[in-house]
């Protein structure tokens, strides 16, 4: 019993100082070099992409994969990310003429939803003048 109490008494010790410590001073920003973006315009191509034309006629056949081609001003430049979507999922606040946190890396663009998450974009040119 004797050697019980000043283990005890240092795992208490511990637990308290753990559960004290402002959890502010431990969080770290999960989105680092972050700018501020403007939408521009929205394309949205819900037919998806063209993978096959019948018979060599001008019907084409396309993969039924939603994509949208969106116009982003970055660092005063103006890109055409492309957002890629299975389903027609299209975040609501990526609207055009509206802001958003952004940050660019290895030909991608990482646009901020709603909710805080990053979601990769392709980079697919720049805009048309």
């Amino acid at each position: 019993m004797l050697r019980f109490v000043p283990w005890f008494a240092s795992l208490c010790i511990c637990v308290t100082v753990l559960f004290s410590f402002p959890a502010r001073l431990l969080s770290q920003n999960q989105n680092p070099g972050l700018e501020t973006a403007k939408i521009l315009e929205v394309h949205a191509h819900p037919e998806g992409r063209a993978v096959n034309y019948v018979n060599d006629t001008p019907a084409r056949v396309y993969d039924g994969y939603p994509f949208y081609d969106i116009e982003v001003q970055l660092g005063g430049e103006c890109y055409v990310a492309r957002f890629e979507s299975q389903t027609g999922y299209y975040p609501a606040n990526w609207k055009p003429s509206s802001t958003v946190q952004a940050r660019m890396d290895s030909g991608q663009i990482y646009l901020l939803r709603s909710d805080g998450a990053e979601v990769p974009t392709s980079i697919v040119g720049r805009c048309q003048s």
